[in-house]
């Protein structure tokens, strides 16, 4: 098998690099066959940099950062034309408060978060008081109902000399407020802002700097820092780019859209306005990256594995993850949070044909974290899905004498690495040959505001054997391949023999009738907490009650499991306590369909069917050492492993064979 190199390097240059003292670093990057470069260098460093590695001619594909261009070269030349001056984009609210000016006016938060205002039930007159009114753009109302909102623009009735509101409502409901203000972009005082990438004069200018600055025989394209240029704490503007088609996909107004979004990601529920979801798609996908390729061919976006930009509304396919270290190793929240995008994400990119999943996660040179802790962690990723993995090197804070003299001088740190490197390929490689074989597939609930169970069923499986995937509602409705034909349902070259949907309330009836014809086949398909209960406005309600009475009981009160069997052996399970999973995975034979199958917790099996053999990659997730691990195989025939040293196999010896199933057992540090 050949093995490719999927270690790449994601380089932060300080502005004044002498580069004659990086041959060393790069030569010890070719000696590991790293070919693959992140380069964020000052502009004033392009052309030293294009000379120094060409004198290295080093086997390399190197992406600059367009980041540096587009704040160090262009925005000191905006003071000289208003062609520039019309931001489009996310920005931040500190870069300007000015009210005295002239530009595109754009929407903001108030000191970088929703403005919003809560009001108690009893409540009969909303009284408040808001500070700056002439900036306020739209006061949107909502009453929550049911799933929805009743939405109201309150602006007319605002005092905009005093800043006061006074508004007489029903009491016996909740209310919440949100201020929506625009903010006109001023250019004095120095100030910063983001800039308008649509505007052709932008485009021209900074194709011809590109031009100038970067060797283009060196680079093989850019990337852009997404969680700068889209920021975190930011906000959306009303640039006719974003907006222009919206009246097409929603029913309601930009604006009162606009609030429900800002409202719900106020209170860290997430970014479900399904509308907006797809505006930003829209717009990501089918504008802000063709643009930035028309600067630079193949250009790429990195952004943090927890921006809501990118994983809620599963924009842009051409993005790299970054994942924190320590967080990941030492956050149990974020651990599971960065599992569940990686899996949201790979099915969404399988689902549009995008088999890359690269990721940048923790240092190069880091001493910090032993080996043993980082291989459990890649062993983790790579069992995720990810098949390119970037570590950082900061050269603005790294002490290059250090490294030079304690790991580069040194020929059994070198070794090391070596067997590093090699072990990540050779993972990675064992884990793409072969065809996956059957597992399960979870339901993302994406309408829903509260995830607490669903992310309680994701620890019960992380916990478990059992291989299985994430899939988002919308990335379900894209795959027209999941038209089940046997109980194992086709998706996108994989098979499912179990679909599980946990605490699901809101759900599209191409959803759920595709669920239907998946259990109809003779599928297995279990609910847990409750059965969806909420559909899209349009559809009709009656259509969702015949589908649920089909699959399941008509009483899924029950507290017990209950199962609704139909005459092909197609299964409704309901089960209210969603820790019951892994037992209720047990009680229907799941572990009959897995080839290989232990009850041990933390130990994690993925399988691969290549051909004559199954290769079974067996991962300790738990941060312990693990002994008497029981592995039962389905399967006939002998049992090998897999050296990592030469790649050959060699006879494994605690194997147990009887007439039905072979008793393998481990133990793994």
């Amino acid at each position: 098998m050949e093995i490719k190199n999927i270690v790449g390097l994601n380089i932060n240059i300080p502005q004044t690099a002498d580069f004659e003292n990086y041959k060393q670093l790069f030569s010890f990057f070719q000696l590991l066959n790293i070919h693959v470069y992140f380069i964020k260098l000052n502009p004033v460093s392009f052309k030293p940099f294009s000379v120094f590695i060409k004198k290295l001619r080093p086997r390399a594909y190197l992406y600059y950062a367009h980041t540096p261009i587009l704040n160090d070269i262009i925005l000191k030349k905006l003071y000289k034309t208003r062609h520039i001056f019309q931001p489009q984009l996310f920005c931040r609210k500190n870069y300007f408060k000015q009210h005295n000016s002239w530009g595109f006016p754009i929407f903001h938060f108030i000191d970088d978060k929703p403005e919003v205002y809560s009001f108690s039930t009893d409540v009969k007159t909303i009284s408040q008081k808001l500070n700056e009114p002439e900036d306020i753009a739209a006061l949107i109302l909502l009453r929550p109902e049911k799933e929805s909102y009743s939405v109201k623009n309150i602006l007319p009735q605002l005092d905009k000399q005093e800043g006061m509101i006074k508004v007489k409502v029903r009491p016996g409901f909740r209310y919440e407020m949100v201020v929506i203000r625009q903010l006109y972009l001023y250019s004095k005082n120095g100030l910063q802002y983001n800039i308008n990438i649509h505007n052709d004069l932008l485009l021209k200018s900074h194709s011809q700097i590109v031009k100038e600055q970067i060797d283009t025989q060196i680079f093989d394209g850019a990337f852009l820092d997404a969680d700068d240029f889209f920021s975190l704490n930011g906000f959306i503007s009303s640039g006719t780019e974003i907006t222009r088609n919206y009246s097409r996909i929603s029913e309601r107004k930009f604006k009162p859209d606009l609030a429900i979004f800002w409202h719900k990601y106020g209170n860290q529920n997430g970014i479900q306005n399904i509308n907006v979801s797809r505006m930003i798609n829209t717009y990501i996908d089918g504008i802000f990256l063709p643009k930035l390729n028309y600067i630079y061919q193949n250009t790429r976006l990195i952004a943090s594995i927890d921006n809501p930009y990118f994983i809620n509304n599963l924009a842009a396919l051409r993005t790299t993850y970054t994942i924190n270290t320590d967080h990941f190793i030492y956050n149990d929240k974020y651990r599971l949070n960065t599992i569940i995008n990686l899996k949201r994400i790979l099915s969404y990119k399988n689902a549009k044909g995008e088999k890359q999943m690269p990721i940048i996660f923790g240092d190069f040179f880091n001493i910090n974290h032993s080996f043993s802790t980082k291989k459990t962690c890649i062993d983790q990723l790579l069992g995720l899905g990810v098949n390119r993995i970037f570590f950082n090197y900061d050269a603005s804070f790294i002490d290059t004498d250090f490294i030079s003299e304690n790991i580069l001088a040194d020929a059994e740190t070198i070794k090391t690495y070596k067997i590093w490197i090699k072990y990540i390929n050779r993972v990675s490689a064992n884990l793409q040959e072969g065809r996956q074989v059957a597992k399960i597939l979870l339901i993302y609930p994406s309408l829903d505001f509260e995830k607490t169970d669903f992310n309680e069923t994701v620890k019960h499986l992380e916990k478990s054997a059992f291989e299985y995937d994430i899939m988002d509602l919308q990335t379900f409705i894209i795959d027209q391949k999941g038209q089940a034909e046997e109980p194992q349902v086709p998706f996108l070259n994989k098979t499912y023999h179990t679909i599980i949907l946990s605490s699901l309330t809101k759900i599209p009836l191409k959803v759920l009738k595709k669920i239907d014809s998946f259990t109809d086949a003779g599928g297995t398909t279990i609910a847990l907490k409750c059965l969806p209960s909420l559909i899209e406005k349009q559809e009709d309600i009656s259509k969702l009650k015949k589908i649920l009475t089909k699959i399941w009981v008509k009483d899924s009160s029950l507290k017990s499991t209950s199962c609704k069997t139909n005459s092909k052996g197609g299964k409704g399970v309901f089960q209210e306590d969603c820790a019951q999973i892994l037992l209720i995975l047990e009680e229907q034979q799941i572990k009959l369909k897995n080839l290989v199958f232990t009850n041990q917790e933390h130990v994690k099996i993925y399988i691969r069917d290549a051909g004559n053999v199954y290769t079974v990659f067996v991962i300790n997730t738990a941060d312990k050492f693990q002994e008497n691990i029981i592995l039962t195989s389905f399967t006939e025939g002998a049992v090998f492993n897999l050296s990592l040293d030469d790649g050959l196999l060699y006879p494994f010896e605690n194997v147990k064979y009887n007439k039905k199933s072979t008793t393998i057992s481990l133990t793994l540090g």
